[in-house]
């Protein structure tokens, strides 16, 4: 539901998914840069760095050891390739630093804590999923690059930043029941006139690989071998039959339940990918009642307006303790750095 702080803290999940696909790929920061004005350790710039400091946020500095430390972590984890620039690696790092002490300085100024045993959980969890894909604990970390302290170091920036975009979610106003009554009478080919249908599907990844399934369905590729070579799971069926309202994702149903019969549809996007899917049959079915759909749009209408708090906050996050980053003249990353 809740988009993790991933949108910073991006090294620290993809760092994950190249040692264990164990989350999903996130996405670096985007916020727009200031430029920082020159002043170094020994200036007498108001911008000036403490002795050894390659950024300060607030009143914490970033260590020139520990930003070598973590550069050296970042290289040998593979994450930014097999030989990594020293200006890639530099702009990484500065992320990942800045980005983690932001995390750790607002959970506590927003009373939100990890405890020894979720962090020890989250820890144990890691080694679990990797045995189960037969990894080691020695093995997870040589691929993670660092030590188990460096892995807990994520892991604790990790669950701060989920905690942290749950407390957010928790300030959305709940829906109301003249929100619920106006998207019911929104989707009326979801509620006031439903059906049941079976359709053939290809569920890919991203756009483009939905696109190129779409182009060979069209040039007479069969559904089994376009699935083979362009679904997220060549073993899933291209079939899905009776599918009902209120079953699916809430994406999905407005896209199957709105198709046209035997007409080839997609690239579509829903809430687990890319589609590319054909409607064979269709089934009247009686109307649902506002009654009856209520529960399952509330739940998704809260889920909206979660994820808009979510998003508010996130943006207001990432202000303020940008406006409070200065960094070394030589290492500044706009995406972090302040004035």
């Amino acid at each position: 539901m809740l988009d993790r702080l991933d949108q910073v803290l991006w090294f620290l999940e993809r760092h994950r998914v190249a040692v264990l696909g164990f989350v999903a790929t996130a996405v670096a920061v985007s916020v727009v840069g200031l430029l920082l004005r020159d002043g170094g350790a020994n200036s007498t710039s108001p911008h000036a760095l403490p002795a050894g400091a390659v950024a300060v946020v607030g009143s914490q500095p970033i260590t020139r050891s520990t930003f070598d430390h973590w550069a050296a972590v970042y290289r040998r984890s593979g994450v930014g390739g097999a030989n990594p620039s020293a200006s890639a690696t530099n702009t990484a790092v500065m992320q990942i630093l800045v980005a983690g002490s932001w995390t750790r300085q607002e959970a506590a100024r927003r009373n939100v804590a990890v405890t020894a045993a979720q962090l020890n959980q989250a820890i144990q969890t890691t080694y679990s999923q990797a045995k189960a894909q037969g990894v080691s604990r020695a093995r997870v970390l040589q691929q993670v690059g660092g030590t188990e302290g460096d892995l807990r170091w994520e892991t604790l920036v990790s669950l701060l930043g989920r905690a942290l975009e749950v407390k957010a979610a928790q300030t959305a106003k709940p829906v109301t029941t003249a929100q619920i009554a106006a998207q019911y009478q929104a989707e009326p080919q979801r509620w006031a006139h439903p059906s049941r249908r079976t359709l053939q599907i290809i569920l890919s990844g991203d756009q483009q690989t939905s696109a190129q399934a779409l182009a060979a369905l069209r040039a007479g590729t069969s559904w089994a071998a376009a699935a083979k070579k362009y679904a997220t799971s060549s073993t899933a069926g291209t079939m899905l039959r009776n599918v009902k309202p209120a079953t699916h994702d809430a994406s999905f149903e407005r896209v199957v339940f709105a198709a046209p019969i035997g007409r080839l549809e997609g690239p579509a996007q829903v809430g687990s990918g890319w589609i590319v899917f054909k409607v064979l049959s269709s089934t009247p079915l009686p109307a649902t009642s506002l009654a009856a759909a209520t529960p399952r749009l509330r739940s998704e209408l809260n889920a909206q307006a979660q994820g808009r708090a979510v998003s508010a906050y996130l943006a207001s996050f990432r202000s303020s303790w940008k406006r409070q980053t200065r960094c070394l003249p030589t290492l500044r990353d706009a995406t972090v750095c302040g004035a």
